[in-house]
Parts: structure tokens; C-alpha cells; sequence
């Protein structure tokens, strides 16, 4: 009676499983795999995110320079995708908004790279922003469309709201009211379905400012 190799017949069962199951599955699990950064790089993206909201500016750029480099010594790309995130964040905040820019883009790249797509769709958005700002609303405009997509597949209401109050903002400037208006109700609706007041309230400034800006005078006491 011939015996059987067990470790080729091991071989042959991970090889069929690997082509029986859906991609849609393994690139879930890819995904997940890269859903956190390493917890020696999330220990300087944290304190460096709570040095940015307390407007230590150069504290959070140190901090996020360190986490950066540590990722890469690492190969965590997920940490390397948050720490220029950061960066992007905080010169947003200085008034950099080129230098901001490039650092969004690259981690847009990599979040594309590791399949990471909310990664990729707050990357997107931060762009839209940033574009809007950088006088270039048309170009903000595709960026937050494209990040609507990916925020709706993956159910992320909140981020899906606030880019909404984006693109609202993208299409004031193209010179679109209807659309405008559109989007900041859209992302009043879900501010209002999950509870979030104070976005509920900057939303309705946002509506109230853009009636008073198109004349609807009536339209804007409602919403103030």
C-alpha cells in the first residue's frame, strides 16, 4: 500500500483553500491586518494627536516626525499612513496648506497600497478640504465624491457627514447653490440621526451663512 506525504498533501489543502476563498474575504483580512498600527508607533501617534488639539504645534510635529520614522524602521504602514495623516494635520493647522497637502497624498498612496479604505477615504476627504482652502474647489469637489463612496460601503455615518459639510463647502465655491445646499442638509440629516449636536450646529450655521449669502433671507433666520 503506497503511503501518502503528509506535508504534500498539507501543501495541496492550503493551495486549493487559497483559490477557493472569495478574494472579497482575503482582502478583508488584509485588511484587518493592517487596521492598527503597531503599539510601539501608536504610542507616539497618541500623545502627538493631543499635542495638535491643544495647538502645541511643534511638540505634535516632533511627535509624529518620531512615529514616522519608527513605522518605516518597522514596515508598519498602516502607522507610517497615520503618522503623515498627522503631519498633514498639523500643518493644516499652521496655515501650510501645500505642505499639508503632500503629506495627505502620500498617505493616500500607501492606505491604497495595504487596501486599508477607511484609511484611504479620510485621506480623501482631508484633500477635499485642503483643496477648497488652496483655491482649487473643483478639484475638492472629485476628492470628497470619491470619499462619499468608499465612507457609504463601509457605513461610517459620521465621517460620511462631515465630508458632506466638505463638499458643501467645494460647491459654494464652484458657484452651484442648489448642490451646496443639498450637501449641508444631507450632513445635517445624519448629524441629527446620530445625536451629534455640536456638528448639528456648526451645520446649521453653515446653512444659515450660505442662505444669507444667496439672499434667502427667511431660509437663514430658520436656521440661525
Amino acid at each position: 500500500m503506497t503511503r501518502r506525504n503528509p506535508h504534500a498533501f498539507l501543501a495541496i489543502v492550503t493551495i486549493v483553500c487559497f483559490f477557493i476563498v472569495p478574494i472579497s474575504w482575503r482582502s478583508a483580512a488584509a485588511q484587518t491586518s493592517a487596521a492598527m498600527p503597531t503599539l510601539e508607533v501608536q504610542g507616539l501617534l497618541d500623545p502627538a494627536r493631543q499635542a495638535n488639539l491643544t495647538a502645541r504645534y511643534e511638540e505634535a510635529t516632533a511627535l509624529y516626525e518620531r512615529s514616522l520614522i519608527r513605522a518605516r524602521n518597522l514596515k508598519d504602514r498602516k502607522g507610517e499612513a497615520e503618522a503623515l495623516l498627522g503631519l498633514g494635520a498639523v500643518c493644516e493647522n499652521k496655515g501650510q496648506i501645500n505642505k499639508a497637502l503632500a503629506y495627505h497624498l502620500h498617505a493616500l498612496a500607501i492606505s491604497r497600497a495595504i487596501e486599508d479604505t477607511l484609511g484611504e477615504a479620510i485621506s480623501l476627504q482631508a484633500l477635499g478640504s485642503l483643496c477648497s482652502q488652496n483655491g482649487r474647489p473643483r478639484e475638492a469637489v472629485e476628492y470628497c465624491g470619491q470619499a462619499l463612496v468608499l465612507l457609504r460601503q463601509i457605513k461610517e455615518k459620521r465621517l460620511e457627514a462631515d465630508t458632506l459639510e466638505s463638499l458643501g463647502k467645494a460647491y459654494k465655491l464652484t458657484g452651484e447653490p442648489q448642490r451646496t445646499l443639498e450637501s449641508f442638509q444631507r450632513a445635517l440629516l445624519i448629524y441629527r440621526q446620530t445625536k451629534d449636536k455640536i456638528a448639528e450646529a456648526k451645520t446649521l450655521g453653515s446653512i444659515g451663512d450660505f442662505c444669507n449669502y444667496t439672499g434667502q433671507a427667511q431660509m437663514a433666520m430658520d436656521n440661525h
